[in-house]
């Protein structure tokens, strides 16, 4: 089950999900609601959820500025009533975009899109594969095909084996949370596959011809 919240600066479309959200228990739970996006940034500072329905405009700070300040790591489903502002969302690789007015089916098939990606974001059952966004896009990785992770910011550049470089938008603890227990983090930048290592010291790691340090507070 989903758990979700909602920020709108409007009643009546925040009843409307709770209405709606209502009807399906056993798929998604609305947790709360917000009209303030004060009060739903002090919230996700202590809580966690799988979905935010935002709302784009917003006083004060733009739902799409909301999202990227606070809402990283989580789906997105854009609630409004302007059309213009589907490529924002699109840019900010959201779920689905529910045009005002919405009826319940239409919300339904977001709620349904909303559980497909949460389910290709998840480890596999078997430990054998994980699945991460690209771009637009699900790109599935073979985990036995994966030599190291390096971390850039946001981002993470994914190294595998006679293949290029994979980037996808993710933090180096939502990637540890989806791996089993062959990866090793060895430093704030730098996870690694244990069965591809060639050599190592106190201080760094070898993994064929690639040569990575070794923290501290990481050691292997």
């Amino acid at each position: 089950m989903l758990k979700a919240i909602a920020l709108d600066d409007e009643p009546l479309p925040l009843e409307i999900l709770q209405t709606f959200c209502e009807r399906i228990p056993e798929e998604i739970q609305l947790v709360k609601t917000f009209s303030k996006v004060t009060d739903a940034k002090q919230f996700l500072e202590f809580e966690q959820v799988d979905l935010i329905f935002l709302d784009v405009q917003m006083p004060l700070l733009s739902g799409i500025e909301f999202y990227k300040l606070f809402g990283k790591n989580k789906l997105l489903i854009l609630t409004t009533a302007f059309s213009e502002f589907a490529l924002e969302g699109f840019n900010l690789n959201a779920v689905d975009y529910l045009l005002k007015p919405f009826d319940f089916e239409r919300f339904k098939k977001s709620v349904e899109k909303a559980h497909l990606h949460l389910a290709m974001l998840s480890p596999a059952k078997e430990g054998t594969f994980i699945w991460v966004k690209v771009d637009s896009k699900q790109v599935k990785i073979e985990l036995e095909k994966v030599v190291y992770i390096e971390g850039m910011a946001d981002y993470l550049r994914i190294h595998l084996d006679e293949e290029k470089p994979i980037v996808t938008r993710m933090t180096m603890k939502k990637m540890m949370e989806m791996l089993d227990s062959d990866f090793l983090r060895i430093h704030k930048s730098y996870i690694i596959r244990e069965d591809k290592i060639t050599a190592k010291s106190s201080k760094e790691v070898q993994l064929g011809e690639v040569t990575l340090p070794i923290s501290a507070s990481y050691n292997i």
